[in-house]
């Protein structure tokens, strides 16, 4: 599989998205600060358009290692955590990162995109207090 995996349609969603995302283990490292969240969010939805497609199409070995341990770390601060572990499973053996495993790695990081910008489009930023900048 090459190039850019199309996003699911909305209907292919399944009924457990949301644990794609462990929104209260993301609001926690974000310390409540939703502007902080939308931003990891945007931050991550962003590295995996760039890096999630040439992942899906590296052969090198070393080129697979290197995105998945950037993505897994991205995945991990936000704490999707499914994605994470099934990009630490890439890392650790990017020579096993076989051709007919890149469409199931492809839907799940798609899903976990789409979870991201639900949330994100969830998060208006919140009033700050009067008084405060």
């Amino acid at each position: 599989m090459t190039g850019i995996v199309p996003p699911p349609s909305p209907g292919s969603l399944g009924p457990d998205e949301g644990s794609l995302l462990d929104a209260a283990a993301l609001a926690e490292r974000c310390f409540g600060d939703r502007d902080l969240e939308a931003d990891l969010l945007a931050l991550f939805v962003g590295q995996c358009r760039s890096v999630g497609p040439a992942l899906l199409a590296a052969t090198d070995p070393d080129l697979i290692r290197d995105a998945a341990h950037a993505l897994r770390g991205s995945a991990a601060a936000i704490g999707a955590d499914p994605l994470a572990r099934a990009l630490a499973a890439v890392e650790e053996s990017p020579g096993a990162f076989a051709t007919d495993a890149r469409p199931g790695l492809a839907g799940l990081l798609d899903r976990t995109i789409a979870a991201s910008q639900a949330r994100l489009a969830g998060n208006a930023p919140l009033a700050k207090p009067d008084g405060l900048a």
